[in-house]
């Protein structure tokens, strides 16, 4: 395998591969990068470059940190911070490990499964 590309810096926030994306945005690997080496793993969201020019779809993802901001829960991943910088709109999240609930409910799907509620 070989080395990993060079991160793209905006504002404090490396940002690296992407881990997924849907019809608005992307979600990277990234790192807060801080002073005397200080550094914390998180995730970037990061709206679709033909989408960062148009106010609406910026309003609609700010609106979106907004709420989920507001969100204190153990199975729901924090948002931390929201960057408007260089013409891209970025919001960081808190970076939870391991497969995506997606990931899981269309493995148990794909064995005639479902993942039960409770």
């Amino acid at each position: 395998m070989g080395a990993p590309a060079s991160p793209q810096l905006i504002g404090r926030y490396a940002i690296y591969g992407k881990i997924a994306s849907g019809g608005m945005a992307s979600v990277h690997f990234g790192r807060l990068v801080g002073a005397a080496g200080f550094s914390r793993t998180v995730a970037i969201k990061r709206l679709h470059a033909h989408l960062a020019e148009d106010p609406e779809f910026l309003s609609a993802m700010i609106d979106e940190a907004r709420l989920a901001a507001r969100i204190h829960h153990p199975n729901v991943a924090a948002t931390l911070d929201v960057v408007a910088e260089d013409g891209e709109l970025l919001v960081v999240m808190e970076y939870v490990r391991g497969e995506s609930l997606a990931r899981l409910l269309k493995a148990e799907s794909a064995r005639g499964r479902h993942v039960p509620l409770p």
